[in-house]
């Protein structure tokens, strides 16, 4: 609950479309001083970070550079549980979207369904996170050719979307394309 206060209005401006308001709070964001807490802190910071560098262009050295922070603050053993599969496969899913939009379906292929198979192991659905999961992957498929497993995870994806009157535009997204 902590980590959500604090990188809140960040994301709150990432997922209003304001890229630099986000990243403007994102540096702002002071680290508390206990270690643990202090580290995944820095690991949602990082992932953040590439969320918007990502959102922003995506720019590889940017995107990478944030994913290999977050992921040294995961290999640290500070985060635990449910929360580092939830960090972990949020660094999959931004590292599979990145390769997705510079059209390396190949490389994204198994981050995607990494991703998707760790949210599938603690999520259980209508969660919006499956659902985005789901959509990238099935855009995956889609640029790879498997028109059946694109439409199979597409439409999982669009149920999930169904049981909500309001969704952030980054679940919606991927199912409009």
């Amino acid at each position: 609950r902590l980590i959500e206060c604090v990188l809140g209005p960040a994301r709150l401006a990432l997922a209003e479309g304001h890229l630099e308001e986000a990243r403007r709070l994102n540096g702002e964001i002071v680290l508390p001083d206990d270690a643990t807490i202090a580290s995944a802190v820095l690991a949602a910071k990082s992932l953040l970070e590439a969320q918007i560098a990502l959102d922003g262009g995506n720019d590889i050295r940017e995107v990478s550079n944030a994913l290999a922070q977050a992921r040294a603050e995961m290999e640290k053993g500070a985060i635990v549980g449910n929360q580092k599969k939830l960090y972990e496969s949020s660094a999959d899913l931004i590292d599979g979207d990145s390769h997705l939009r510079r059209h390396d379906a190949g490389a994204a292929l198994p981050l995607l369904q990494r991703a998707l198979a760790v949210r599938q192991s603690f999520m259980v659905p209508p969660n919006p996170r499956l659902a985005e999961a789901q959509a990238l992957l099935a855009m995956c498929f889609l640029e790879l050719g498997n028109t059946e497993q694109a439409q199979e995870l597409a439409s999982a994806a669009a149920a999930i979307e169904a049981h909500y009157d309001h969704l952030a535009e980054r679940y919606r997204n991927p199912l409009r394309e």
